[in-house]
């Protein structure tokens, strides 16, 4: 699948860039099981968001290795040269935050939080 490969400064098209929002699905449908008790106050707001994620929360919900099978289709789909940069670089983000790294700044960043912490306590 040939999308938009060519380097210059083109404006995405619309399918390149619904199709670079994919990855950031998978946080979304792990994060409604906590949305539920905000929904109690607000049902108004949340029961139309639930109603359009239900067809994805009912495939979601059907394996256990869904979550896997997503995150290796994130990680090839991010390699394929073939794809525009625009989708790649957001396959990749999605791909980061999906392993938990980049949304804390990396492992060096807790290393140096444990660092700083134990120099406080001392």
């Amino acid at each position: 699948m040939r999308l938009n490969a060519n380097q210059n400064d083109e404006s995405p098209s619309l399918f390149e860039r619904a199709f670079s929002a994919m990855p950031y699905m998978l946080p979304v449908l792990d994060s409604v099981n906590y949305s539920k008790f905000l929904a109690f106050y607000a049902p108004q707001f949340f029961n139309p968001v639930y109603a359009a994620l239900d067809p994805l929360l009912a495939v979601y919900k059907s394996s256990p290795f869904i979550n896997l099978a997503i995150y290796l289709l994130i990680v090839w789909v991010g390699r394929q040269p073939a794809l525009s940069r625009f989708v790649r670089f957001n396959f990749q983000q999605g791909e980061e935050g999906e392993r938990g790294e980049s949304w804390v700044g990396g492992k060096d960043r807790r290393k140096r939080n444990s660092s700083l912490i134990c120099a406080v306590e001392n």
